[in-house]
């Protein structure tokens, strides 16, 4: 049973008001549409890359996912189609605009994400870009005079909405808490579970999804019974006069029409006998209760848009944002001295839903050295904190925590090379100085390895694990901004 599984159970069964609030599934059409621009967290790094020095505040919110689904309101009831074609915004719509947008000024970060070589981006627009926003993002694009110009050419609306998830993320993060003072690990992980996971079971591809089937063929019982009467004897195999059409089927016949019935239909990417099962590797419609792309859809925009004031926030303080990642910023300015942005975002101290929390444990806490290399690729560094909080080292693909018998520091190269993978005798470790080596344009290279157990994905019971060898090498890179020679870091131009 997946996360996602459970906790929709929990929402269907304990908040779900079929009668009074409806969800319906979206047609294949919309629900193909929305796909094509449901995009996830907003992951950047800004102001500068490499090595930097100050005061650096790494900042995240509590549950910010779930804090969404609690504090804004979704569409429910059906949907409805609207031919637009014109670029008057109309503030009672409230659903999906599929329009296009560019830049009129550049004077504030970009709001609106663009999907380019398979990343998620948001670079200030010269020319016209397609895409499909929510009225709410847009809305609030236009209340605060970001600087977007927009056309719209269809709408997905909806005349109903409500807050339909605010009993249910009320309840969770209750027992949540009610956990942690009773000390029951088990409650506490069960309910992080589903409120973590509140939001991603609506966004299930349930038309086109990779799944295997194992099948077990078997002749019809009739047709069994009409062998085991020739095998004594009992009638002659001429004897057998049968309907075509009622004609009992062999395992065989069977399997082979299943088969065809696939490829016809161009549902089967891979296909094995293993023992006396037949398995099916194919890409077809699931069956699944309660799937609406369009709820996870508002939920990750609601989540953009919410790090985006506070981006705003940092920034119109005279503060710099250094990274982001869909719920956590790392920044030079210190929110902690300012009564109104703690008023704003710290609330009661950041344990609250969606309130921001002091990654170094302590509420003004900070780091004083930063490494920015990349998405998903920093550390930070602070001798005076805690053993646990003084560093942090992040890194897309290699595990920072692996240990490695050989480390090898080539100066003329410019490479640092860890290999042999040893939990136990190995000594040497990724460290905060490969990071400083890293950001003066060092290359990295681990031995990784991962397992696999069977063939052709299938696990295969009593075969053995074989180990790959998974060599990666890493580098300083960012390609999402433009960055400059002196590693000054600006938003791409399209």
């Amino acid at each position: 049973m997946t996360n996602a599984s459970i906790a929709r159970q929990y929402y269907l069964k304990k908040f779900y008001k079929q009668q009074e609030l409806p969800i319906y599934t979206l047609p294949k059409s919309i629900d193909t549409e929305l796909r094509k621009f449901y995009f996830g967290g907003r992951n950047e790094c800004m102001t500068k890359l490499g090595y930097q020095t100050g005061n650096f505040y790494y900042l995240d919110f509590t549950s910010l996912y779930p804090f969404m689904m609690r504090e804004n309101q979704f569409p429910y009831d059906k949907v409805r189609t609207e031919t637009i074609n014109n670029n008057v915004f109309k503030n009672e719509w409230f659903g999906f605009l599929k329009c296009k947008f560019r830049h009129t000024k550049k004077d504030n970060i970009p709001l609106h994400a663009v999907l380019k070589n398979h990343k998620l981006m948001f670079p200030y627009c010269d020319n016209w870009q397609e895409s499909i926003l929510t009225t709410e993002e847009i809305r609030y694009s236009i209340d605060n005079d970001i600087g977007y110009e927009y056309y719209f050419y269809e709408g997905y609306l909806y005349d109903k909405k409500d807050y339909l998830f605010r009993d249910c993320v009320d309840d969770v993060y209750k027992l949540k808490l009610k956990a942690e003072q009773d000390g029951n690990k088990s409650l506490r992980s069960m309910a992080k579970i589903i409120i973590n996971s509140l939001y991603g079971f609506w966004g299930i591809n349930f038309y086109n999804r990779e799944q295997t089937k194992l099948m077990l063929f078997k002749d019809d019982k009739a047709l069994k019974e009409q062998k085991e009467a020739i095998a004594r004897g009992d009638i002659e195999p001429e004897e057998l006069e049968q309907d075509p059409k009622n004609k009992p089927k062999s395992a065989e016949e069977k399997r082979k029409f299943k088969i065809q019935s696939l490829l016809f239909r161009q549902k089967l990417k891979n296909y094995n006998r293993v023992g006396k099962y037949d398995v099916f590797d194919i890409v077809d419609k699931i069956k699944t209760q309660c799937a609406n792309v369009g709820l996870a859809f508002f939920t990750t925009s609601y989540a953009r848009v919410h790090l985006y004031k506070l981006l705003k926030d940092v920034k119109d303080r005279g503060g710099k944002t250094y990274y982001m990642d869909t719920d956590s910023i790392i920044t030079d300015y210190n929110i902690y001295d300012d009564a109104e942005m703690v008023k704003k975002w710290v609330g009661s101290g950041g344990e609250g839903i969606g309130e921001l929390k002091n990654e170094t444990g302590t509420a003004t806490g900070y780091y004083k050295e930063l490494i920015t290399l990349g998405n998903k690729f920093y550390a930070l560094r602070n001798r005076d904190l805690g053993k646990d909080e003084q560093i942090i080292l992040k890194m897309k693909g290699v595990n920072g925590k692996a240990n490695y018998k050989n480390k090898n520091i080539d100066f003329v190269n410019k490479n640092i090379n860890l290999d042999v993978l040893d939990k136990y005798e190995g000594k040497e470790k990724t460290t905060f100085e490969d990071f400083f080596l890293l950001s003066l344009g060092f290359n990295l290279n681990v031995s990784n390895m991962s397992f696999i157990s069977g063939v052709n994905n299938m696990i295969i019971k009593n075969d053995d694990l074989i180990k790959l060898n998974n060599d990666k090498t890493v580098k300083k890179l960012y390609d999402k901004g433009i960055v400059d020679s002196y590693d000054n870091i600006t938003p791409l131009i399209l």
